[in-house]
Parts: structure tokens; C-alpha cells; sequence
């Protein structure tokens, strides 16, 4: 049975001495060895089975043809472990493809608030250290996900910047044109498809060019930067409401009343999909991961 240490040491070592502890290993005296696990335990949970290939070089450690399946999940990929400009680097690439993401949560050692009925994530990464070493202040790489009919839960940070796409929901339009969000964080937050990329630089993530989050009552798009280190964020909101079924809001945002709406509805007969842009809003996000800071900047603006 396997158990989740902390890959923190109190005796880090500088790079010329992990350089140096690395080469006594003499990985390229080590055997190449086939691994296949029915069912990996990790702190008395199941983890799913595994396998993978374990080829080492002289001048790294590579783990080739991973592949783990846990529960609706599979991940599949390849690491390396090497010395690059004199340090310890891990690298991983690799997909995970199922259904809900929360079947990681045994991996990972922590609950993962989030639910969908199709994940597809496609990882290129590294970081300083030993595999066991992973830290985001160091994290760089690339990320691509798309996720399908699902919810982000309550309580986690993820879930409280994306309950910024509760703005769709018509009834609370007026409350949300006083600027008030205080209700988007008291439940979970439904979307029909999240999809997106982003880039990372030691700890901090660059949407590349934007995450795109639908829902049942209209659609968002988010770009900027997010630091994991300070869990803070710098980014543009934009918002598209379908007109026909916020109709209160394109008349509010125009400075109108009733009749307007009513107009409006008439030319969103006649002209469909073109209207749209006549409700779109633009906000910045800033703050930090537990407490965004919204602010509606322009309305009928689709960020283009």
C-alpha cells in the first residue's frame, strides 16, 4: 500500500548537489523493468490499476507508455525525470478521457468539486524536481480541457470564480446591473461546455487565447492571467445573453423600458444571430481565487 508523503524537505538540496545526487544513481546501469498494477492503494483507496514502462538512460529516467484507468477515467502519457542546465527537471505529457473529473479524487489525495459526463484534458508540463515534487510556483507547460454537462460544487475556489456565470440568470438581472453579485456564491454553477487553453510560466497561467464556458442561458468567455502562487487573477469577462431570453436586460442596458424590449424582440425576429452583439457586457475579474472582484466595464460588446 502506497501513502501520500510530503514531497517537502527540509534539507533541499542546490542544483550542483541534486546534479550530483542524480548521476550517483548510475540510472544507466538500471535494468529496463515492465510494470502492471491490478489495483493501486494508495492510504487504503483504490487508485485504480496501472501500467507502464520504466526505461532509464544515463542521463534520465523515463517512464514510457503510462497508462491508468480510475473508474470513468484514463490517463495515459509519458514522464521523464532528467538533469537540464544543471537541475532536476520532471516533465509529463499526456491525456485524461472519461466522464467526471472527481474520479481523480482518490490521486490526488483531495476532493474535487466538479462534475461532468465527458472530460478530455491534454497536459504538456514540467516542473523543478523530482516527480514527487510537483508545485505550481514552478509549474510551466501548456493545457487544453474540454468538459461537457456538468457542475463546478460549492465550496472550492474554482467554483467562486466561475459563479460569476450565475449574470445569466434572469432573475436577478437587476440586482446584477447595480453590480451586486453577492448570491454567486451560494450554490454550484451548471454549464453545458467548458473548453479552453491556457499557458504557464512558473506559477503563472495565461488563457491561450481564452476559456469558453456555455451554459443553459447563454455563454462567456474569459482571457487575461490567473497567478497560482498568490491565487490571484487579471482578467476580461465577456458576457453573450441570448436576447430572446433576456429581453429585460438588452432594454435595461439600452436605458429603456418595456416598449423597447418589446422592439427588440421584433428585431430579433428579423435579424437572429446579428442581435446578439446588442447583448454582450464586458467585465473585468480581478482579486483573488476566494473573493473575484467583478465590474461590468462596457455593454454590447462581444470582445472582438
Amino acid at each position: 500500500m502506497l501513502s501520500r508523503g510530503n514531497s517537502e524537505s527540509g534539507d533541499e538540496q542546490e542544483p550542483e548537489q541534486q546534479a550530483q545526487t542524480f548521476r550517483d544513481l548510475g540510472l544507466g546501469n538500471w535494468p529496463d523493468v515492465d510494470v502492471r498494477i491490478a489495483a493501486l492503494n494508495m492510504d487504503g483507496e483504490n487508485a485504480g490499476s496501472w501500467s507502464f514502462q520504466l526505461r532509464p538512460e544515463a542521463t534520465q529516467l523515463l517512464v514510457q507508455d503510462i497508462v491508468g484507468t480510475l473508474k470513468s477515467l484514463t490517463l495515459t502519457g509519458e514522464l521523464s525525470w532528467s538533469i537540464a542546465a544543471g537541475r532536476e527537471i520532471t516533465r509529463f505529457t499526456g491525456d485524461i478521457n472519461g466522464k467526471s473529473l472527481a474520479d481523480l479524487d482518490t490521486l490526488v489525495g483531495a476532493e474535487i468539486p466538479f462534475r461532468s459526463k465527458n472530460t478530455a484534458v491534454k497536459l504538456d508540463i514540467d516542473w523543478p524536481g523530482r516527480p514527487d515534487q510537483f508545485d505550481v510556483s514552478g509549474l510551466s507547460g501548456s493545457v487544453s480541457v474540454r468538459f461537457d454537462d456538468g457542475v463546478i460544487l460549492e465550496g472550492n475556489n474554482t467554483a467562486q470564480l466561475f459563479r460569476v456565470f450565475n449574470l445569466l440568470n434572469a432573475d436577478t438581472l437587476w440586482r446584477r446591473l447595480k453590480l451586486d453579485f453577492s448570491d454567486l456564491y451560494e450554490a454550484g454553477v451548471a454549464f453545458d461546455a467548458i473548453s479552453g487553453k491556457a499557458s504557464m510560466i512558473n506559477g503563472l497561467l495565461t488563457l491561450d487565447p481564452e476559456l469558453q464556458v456555455v451554459g443553459p442561458s447563454g455563454a462567456f468567455k474569459l482571457t487575461g492571467t490567473s497567478n497560482m502562487i498568490e491565487e490571484t487573477l487579471d482578467m476580461r469577462m465577456v458576457v453573450v445573453l441570448p436576447l430572446t431570453q433576456n429581453l429585460p436586460l438588452a432594454a435595461l442596458l439600452m436605458g429603456a423600458g418595456a416598449p423597447i424590449g418589446g422592439a427588440l424582440f421584433v428585431l430579433d425576429k428579423v435579424l437572429g444571430d446579428p442581435l446578439s452583439k446588442l447583448t454582450s457586457a464586458t467585465y473585468s475579474v480581478s482579486g483573488s481565487w476566494d473573493e473575484p472582484d467583478v465590474r461590468l466595464r462596457r455593454v454590447f460588446d462581444t470582445g472582438n
